[in-house]
């Protein structure tokens, strides 16, 4: 069964790259800004408010939030955050994301796929390690991957909890989820290094929506920013919390639903020669990619249509600028 299950995974991260290839092609076609703009690009990012996330308990599994208008808050800005579970070792994350450089270099880990390996981006100052579970083991430390499993534990309650809220029923979880709930999805965990050398990039990420149903993100320099009321603001954000993001997936499935989940559009800020070393450690929570994305209405699941085909609308979306 668990030869089965890896199989299947590893199928599923070959055909991730059948949008991936077509993602990329396209953010080569991205024109860049003169070096001249990036210096009033920053400017007008530092001017914007900062946003202060809602924060969420997790206890049992589940997501508590402190009042209904904190839920409401949250997934109509498609951000919030909740503090650090002991379980979760984030010095250890943070420095196994400060140390990828030299970590692929040991182990001789380069490009495995265009979704998968040590990659070096052209458009973003990113550089990533970026493995989809069944290539963890392989290519990550054993105490990496055990953090591994336990955030995608976490992003998988977050989502339960989600759909309890929306009052999906538990029979149709494992549907809705496109196999999330019950251990079948596939999981990406991304390590992100951001290069200052990189000064021609006119972000540190480009602007975007994840394709996960729920996104943890270990991060606590500043620099991310989010999309509220059509303007991007920084986020707030501080040492002992995990930034959770809801993804398009999630925004299809509860688009009918009384309180929609919103995909946060989010972009990362320039990183300068003269800012402290970015990193960032990331857990996406992917639906099965030979599955379907689902829409709840009125009760009811109604297949929407086949996973891949609505990364690729999506990813058309991303590079288009809509």
């Amino acid at each position: 069964m668990m030869i089965r299950y890896v199989f299947r995974n590893r199928f599923f991260s070959h055909l991730y790259l059948l949008f991936s290839i077509t993602a990329c092609l396209a953010a080569k076609s991205l024109e860049k800004p003169k070096s001249k703009s990036l210096a009033l690009l920053d400017e007008v990012i530092g001017e914007l408010s900062p946003y202060h996330m809602v924060t969420a308990d997790y206890k049992d599994g589940k997501i508590l939030f402190k009042s209904d208008k904190d839920y409401k808050e949250a997934v109509s800005v498609g951000f919030f955050r909740i503090p650090i579970p002991k379980k979760i070792d984030a010095e250890l994350l943070t420095k196994f994301a400060e140390n990828i450089h030299p970590y692929a270099k040991e182990h001789k880990i380069g490009k495995l796929n265009v979704a998968e390996g040590f990659l070096e981006s052209e458009n973003n100052q990113t550089d990533r390690l970026t493995f989809e579970r069944s290539n963890w083991a392989p290519y990550y430390p054993k105490n990496i991957c055990e953090m591994g499993e336990r955030l995608t534990k976490i992003a998988t309650d977050v989502l339960l909890s989600i759909f309890e809220k929306i009052g999906i029923p538990k029979k149709d979880y494992a549907k809705a989820s496109s196999g999330c709930s019950k251990n079948q999805g596939s999981p990406y965990l991304l390590f992100n290094c951001y290069n200052r050398d990189k000064s021609h990039c006119p972000f540190g990420v480009v602007p975007h929506a994840d394709w996960s149903f729920v996104t943890l993100l270990l991060a606590w320099q500043a620099g991310l920013q989010a999309k509220i009321d059509g303007v991007y603001r920084p986020l707030v954000l501080e040492k002992g919390y995990l930034t959770i993001n809801f993804g398009t997936p999630l925004e299809r499935l509860t688009q009918y639903t009384k309180n929609p989940v919103k995909a946060s559009w989010h972009r990362v800020k320039r990183q300068k020669k003269s800012d402290r070393l970015r990193t960032s450690t990331a857990c996406f929570l992917d639906p099965n990619l030979l599955g379907n994305v689902h829409i709840y209405k009125k009760g009811k699941l109604i297949s929407s249509m086949p996973t891949l085909d609505f990364f690729a609308q999506e990813s058309n979306k991303i590079y288009k600028g809509q």
